[in-house]
């Protein structure tokens, strides 16, 4: 028997390079957030909106389509 072995990619899911990694989508987000007060949502493309959680004034972001929210 014989067992051919694929040399895998030397790209890794988080390797510094010119693409954008998950830091830069996340503050992209944030920042559309404070300018517009919503933007499109990382899980399922839906309008999520900034919203102000109880008296601790910490800002969060909910998604009406898939229920996730970015805080």
């Amino acid at each position: 028997m014989t067992v051919a072995l694929r040399e895998r990619s030397a790209q890794r899911l988080f390797d510094a390079g010119e693409e954008r990694n998950l830091d830069d989508v996340v503050t992209t987000v944030w920042s559309t957030l404070s300018l517009r007060g919503s933007a499109r949502c990382l899980v399922c493309g839906a309008t999520v909106t900034q919203v102000t959680d109880d008296g601790e004034g910490s800002s969060a972001a909910g998604c009406p389509g898939c229920g996730s929210r970015l805080e």
